[in-house]
């Protein structure tokens, strides 16, 4: 048995019969993830993602919606306190560096502070350098 189709009403008329005289009429979402339309499935795999704290992979043609669904990814996560990433070289073994986690912030003042301490390192071995050449061109003359 065949289905019967219904037949779409023309948008045109439809929008005529709406009560809206401009684009202030429109209620829009607060949230980005409600302002997607026509993505029904995405916005519920993307919801759940978010809930999950999971990855998800975006592949469609253009146009389809996909870097607002990344976006809105974004405002549905919990907020979390940044973290500062250190890492530095690890001397026993190359292949295993080692890292440091602090507070946002402080690890620009630990950087900062590492390399006054590297610039003061680096002073004091050049004017100890100094000095020995000075004294070998002094016993030299003499």
């Amino acid at each position: 048995m065949a289905k019967k189709t219904k037949k779409l009403e023309d948008p045109r008329i439809w929008v005529r019969d709406l009560d809206i005289k401009s684009t202030e009429d429109i209620a829009v979402p607060k949230m980005l993830i409600d302002q997607v339309i026509g993505q029904e499935q995405g916005v519920e795999i993307v919801r759940k993602a978010a809930e999950q704290r999971r990855h998800v992979m975006l592949i469609g043609d253009p146009g389809t919606g996909k870097s607002m669904l990344a976006r809105s990814i974004s405002e549905l996560l919990p907020e979390e306190e940044l973290q500062d990433v250190l890492v530095y070289h690890n001397h026993e073994d190359n292949n295993e560096p080692r890292v440091r986690i602090v507070p946002s912030g402080k690890g620009k003042e630990i950087v900062q502070v590492q390399k006054a301490q590297a610039m003061i390192e680096k002073e004091k071995k050049a004017k100890s350098q100094m000095l020995i050449v000075f004294a070998i061109i002094g016993s030299g003359v003499l």
